[in-house]
């Protein structure tokens, strides 16, 4: 699998915190091959193991998922079983808002700075695109 944005980032900001994947891996609390599979884009990390990456490498969601400034919102729709890994990392955006639909409900979490969520041009472009989506997932 050819390595993504995100694995090379991650790679790097783990290595810029003085930390080793061992180390990372037990700090996050997750398996060493899991760490690597990251590092290699074989898979992605859910929001709550990204969660903890931030904070355990010292940096922004923003600067971990995304390493450069983005002034747009982006929405991703991920349907399924809440029980399955079901991350679809949206590389090289600022913002990113995940709705994930499941047969118990709905759940919207949205990552991104403060000023693009008071920027009112943004924040109702974003709600139009949650708008667009939820009648595609209803349709």
């Amino acid at each position: 699998m050819k390595k993504d944005n995100f694995a090379e980032r991650l790679k790097l900001l783990r290595k810029k915190s003085g930390l080793t994947q061992e180390e990372l891996a037990e700090r996050i609390g997750v398996s060493i091959m899991t760490l690597r599979r990251w590092e290699w884009g074989e898979r992605t990390p859910r929001m709550d193991e990204i969660e903890k990456l931030v904070e355990a490498i010292d940096v922004t969601v923003d600067e971990l998922l995304n390493g450069k400034n983005s002034e747009k919102w982006v929405l991703k729709i991920v349907i399924g079983d809440e029980d399955e890994e079901m991350v679809d990392l949206t590389h090289d955006m600022l913002h990113v808002t995940t709705l994930n639909a499941t047969q118990n409900g709905v759940f919207i979490k949205m990552l991104g700075n403060w000023d693009a969520f008071m920027d009112d041009e943004k924040f109702n472009d974003l709600l139009e695109q949650i708008k667009q989506q939820r009648n595609e997932v209803l349709a």
